[in-house]
């Protein structure tokens, strides 16, 4: 049974990786450590997807630059993530292969927050920021002709 599931695990990271474009974010998790009783240690949940697509969890005990770079190797294409610098260094590392392109969720997140400081100019980007939004909500039911 654990043949099949390596098995499994391959291939959905083969599938995605094989296609130009991934998600790609990490999470903080708590992980019991077993030298410390009653403690818990930090580690990251990496997870590796395209919309519509398989998702792929790789635990790390590190936010550092080694398990993507390894994960990484051999993508090319777009990835997709949040501002953490990492992801600039590794795209810096294979500028031929990797490009990198931002989240609007987060764009939109750290613009909310400028206006919450004052700076009354964010208020045209979070509006610039909702028009795709609301022209998708308008279209949810449409066919993908009237879509286009």
């Amino acid at each position: 049974m654990a043949h099949l599931l390596l098995a499994v695990y391959w291939l959905i990271w083969e599938v995605l990786k094989a296609g130009d474009y991934l998600q790609i974010d990490e999470s903080p998790v708590k992980v019991l450590d077993p030298g410390v009783k009653g403690k818990a240690a930090q580690g990251y949940l990496w997870f590796y997807s395209k919309p519509g697509g398989y998702v792929f969890l790789e635990f790390n005990q590190s936010r550092g630059r080694d398990g993507p770079r390894q994960r990484l190797h051999g993508f090319r294409g777009t990835m997709q993530t949040d501002g953490y610098e990492l992801y600039d260094a590794l795209r810096r590392e294979q500028p031929r292969t990797l490009k990198r392109i931002g989240c609007t969720s987060h764009a939109r997140r750290k613009s909310y927050k400028a206006l919450l400081e004052s700076c009354s100019e964010s208020l045209w980007f979070i509006g610039q920021i909702r028009l795709p939004c609301q022209l998708e909500r308008e279209l949810k039911d449409s066919s993908l002709e009237q879509r286009r």
